[in-house]
């Protein structure tokens, strides 16, 4: 075969030999906090809270893994998943957290917003959440607002 022949056949095969996963975008997690009031532990175990969400509030799956770059998924240790999420008294800024998952409602999030999977837009130095994280949450906080009409609010611990 022709060494230009060659290159086009692998040029057109790349998409094939290349792993799926690789060319696919990262989706990512979420979650909203369905209990009235829910703590944020700043480390895995001890029962120190750093903060309280409340129903409705929105937190994004978090894991890291150094070297590798952050994965926005739910990285678990025991009844905790850790979250990433905005404090109203930081605006922009999104700081990371443990949270027990009985406290979450969990959503899958379309990674077509960031090649990484990434949850959050950044505008003039301040992220927010991008728009596939948006659409996702208030997919799922109209379901659970469907739910809550029909039944109290489950409380916190």
């Amino acid at each position: 075969m022709h060494p230009v022949a060659r290159l086009r056949c692998l040029v057109l095969l790349l998409p094939v030999l290349l792993p799926a996963a690789s060319l696919a975008q990262r989706t990512s997690e979420g979650a909203v906090v369905k209990s009235e009031k829910a703590p944020v532990f700043s480390i895995v175990s001890p029962e120190q809270v750093s903060y309280t969400l409340s129903r409705g509030d929105a937190v994004a799956g978090m894991t890291e893994d150094f070297p590798n770059p952050t994965r926005w998924v739910f990285e678990a240790s025991g009844s905790r998943v850790r979250v990433a999420y905005f404090r109203s008294d930081m605006p922009g800024k999104f700081v990371s957290g443990w949270m027990e998952a009985r406290d979450l409602s969990p959503f899958v999030v379309d990674g077509s917003c960031d090649p990484g999977g990434a949850p959050f837009a950044m505008k003039d130095g301040k992220h927010s959440w991008n728009r596939c994280f948006e659409k996702a949450r208030d997919e799922r906080l109209a379901a659970l607002r469907r739910e809550w009409e029909k039944a109290p609010a489950p409380k916190a611990p």
